[in-house]
């Protein structure tokens, strides 16, 4: 008579294996729903693969029978047409029950599941464990349901290519967040604490005509316990169906060596500069300055990237110890990613060590800091080729953060965000964020410190060239004589120089504020409310005859122009005023000290 087989309780092992491997990070998940059809001719088990990873791609499934004595053959297959919106594929597990197999018997089904994570080929094993229940023909149904027994056959209601005893939510059935899980009897499974864990249950639901349906709910667990849908032994007649769901992970693609983009150094000596450390060349090296601590070296990804490994081939002017930094934006760093010590100086030709340290978070750029060099090494640090590995990363609203640090996620496209992915504000457009901005609302265009102050840079609007008064390096013409008119007030604070006296004795205007360059400087506001330098509070002008350095043609014209002499005066520290301490004389066994004042 032929047997009828289920999903024993060897499921726990199969729970418990997938699941403690939850305490690593992984790019995808892969959902395995178990769908065990009691017919004793054509046994079947539909297998959900769900795909929350968009660079997650499901491509084939083999199996591999090893149940023998239970399983005659068994064979597996990617049901053609039914992936999901969320990218989830259904797989069609079939095997034929071994007509002499004895109830108790166990055995298992293993498969392979092949696709592709972000560009990686991926291959998933899963264990199907089975046991031999009963000799005893039973019908088909699903647990906790109305559904008559047997379906008719080959019922396809949604026209998916999966019969509706088969259905597992494809098609016209699609998941649904709140449904609410079916009659079937809950059992516990111990398995390592791996904190919040996120699982989804596929379990039969009463639909309201009575069809079964199977629903997904959705538990987070924060204990170390798990519920999953235990089989049971049913009476003919009665429901079979089973439903089970466990969760594996996609082991992550391996690391890739990143390509390096750029590059730069604190130093570099004869041997070559930093790019030739990252030129895939071993033969060529960079080189720092000699008996110089410390040095370094940094590499550009060109973007940010989830690392895992640094690699770096010395040569015998090797460090010491020195530590590993990260930075996203190559401004701020991270320190001591990794770090080393205990170089030894090592005189030869050649690569001479290898250091692999591992690595962790996501940054663009890398810095090797080199702290101190070994006894011996009288040279510098140098590196034949740098290293470095790690994997894209995952950055969902593109703001350039990675989503596993991104504090705020789903920022509008083009906004500027700092490093934990957060908008940042600035509203007087000074560079500085509003929250470190000590001076909202500077004016457009003027340049602040770190503080978002305004930093007033002197502009020296006068000089002294040959000892007579000039235009400074920020006058309208630097290096062109200065005059002053006679017929300006002798008391000072205005310039009879105007209109076309102007024009012929331009004046020496003031715009930032404050005339400065040399001793005695002043400003006064002219008739057209420019502001105009003065010296010893009289206005100075330039002459039109004038142009070039050390003209003096305006000097003496009509009697009443003239250059202005300036010598600049020095206070000294003391002269004969100077009060002196007295002298002092004191004899030593070895000389006669003596200082006067």
């Amino acid at each position: 008579m032929p047997s009828i087989i289920k999903l024993s309780a060897r499921l726990a092992t199969l729970i418990t294996t997938a699941t403690s491997l939850f305490a690593g990070v992984f790019f995808a998940q892969a959902c395995l729903a178990f769908d065990v059809e009691a017919d004793s001719a054509n046994n079947k088990v539909y297998i959900l693969l769900r795909n929350p990873n968009d660079s997650a791609s499901y491509d084939s499934v083999s199996v591999s029978n090893n149940a023998p004595g239970i399983v005659s053959q068994a064979n597996a297959s990617i049901v053609p047409s039914t992936v999901a919106a969320d990218g989830s594929e259904l797989v069609l597990l079939e095997f034929d029950v071994d007509a002499g197999a004895g109830t108790g018997a166990t055995g298992d089904l293993y498969i392979t599941v092949s696709g592709t994570v972000s560009g990686q080929p991926v291959d998933v094993q899963q264990t199907v464990p089975l046991t031999v229940v009963s000799n005893a023909p039973v019908a088909q149904g699903s647990v906790g349901s109305t559904e008559p027994a047997p379906d008719p056959d080959g019922a396809d209601s949604d026209g998916d290519g999966v019969s509706d005893s088969l259905e597992v939510s494809f098609g016209s059935n699609p998941f649904s967040e709140s449904s609410v899980p079916g009659d079937g009897m809950p059992y516990t499974v111990s398995v390592p604490a791996i904190g919040v864990l996120g699982l989804f249950i596929l379990a039969g639901a009463l639909a309201v005509f009575g069809s079964p349906a199977l629903r997904r709910t959705q538990l987070a667990l924060i204990a170390t316990t798990i519920f999953v849908w235990q089989p049971q032994e049913l009476s003919a007649g009665a429901a079979t169906r089973i439903q089970l769901v466990a969760f594996i992970p996609i082991p992550p693609p391996p690391p890739q060596q990143l390509t390096i983009t750029g590059s730069d150094a604190s130093s570099a000596g004869t041997a070559g500069a930093a790019a030739k450390a990252v030129d895939g060349n071993i033969n060529t090296r960079w080189e720092s300055q000699h008996g110089v601590d410390p040095q370094w070296i940094v590499v550009d990804l060109g973007a940010s990237y989830a690392l895992s490994e640094t690699v770096i081939h010395w040569e015998a002017a090797n460090a010491a110890t020195y530590r590993i930094d990260g930075s996203v934006d190559g401004v701020t760093w991270t320190e001591s990613l990794a770090t080393f010590s205990g170089g030894t100086w090592d005189p030869g030709t050649g690569v001479r060590r290898t250091d692999n340290l591992a690595l962790s978070g996501i940054y663009r750029y890398l810095r090797m800091y080199g702290l101190t060099r070994p006894s011996g090494n009288v040279y510098g640090y140098s590196i034949w080729e740098m290293e470095v590995w790690g994997l894209p990363a995952a950055d969902a609203d593109g703001d350039g953060v990675d989503d596993s640090v991104d504090q705020c996620p789903g920022t509008p496209a083009g906004s500027t965000v700092d490093a934990n992915g957060c908008i940042v504000v600035d509203a007087d457009n000074d560079g500085v964020p509003d929250g470190q901005d000590q001076c909202p609302n500077t004016p457009a265009g003027a340049t602040v410190d770190g503080t978002g102050c305004q930093i007033v840079v002197p502009v020296n609007e006068v000089t002294s060239i040959n000892n007579i008064l000039a235009g400074g390096s920020g006058s309208s013409d630097p290096g062109l004589t200065l005059y002053v008119f006679d017929s300006d007030p002798v008391s000072g604070g205005a310039s009879n120089c105007n209109a076309g006296c102007a024009a012929t004795w331009p004046p020496l205007l003031v715009h930032d504020g404050i005339a400065s360059g040399v001793d005695d400087l002043g400003t006064i506001t002219r008739n057209d409310s420019t502001m105009q330098a003065t010296h010893a509070g009289r206005p100075l002008y330039y002459y039109a005859g004038d142009s070039a350095t050390g003209d003096t043609n305006g000097d003496g014209v009509g009697e009443v122009w003239h250059t202005v002499a300036y010598v600049q005066a020095y206070t000294p520290l003391f002269d004969n005023t100077t009060a002196l301490e007295p002298a002092l004389q004191e004899d030593t066994p070895t000389a006669l000290i003596t200082r006067l004042g």
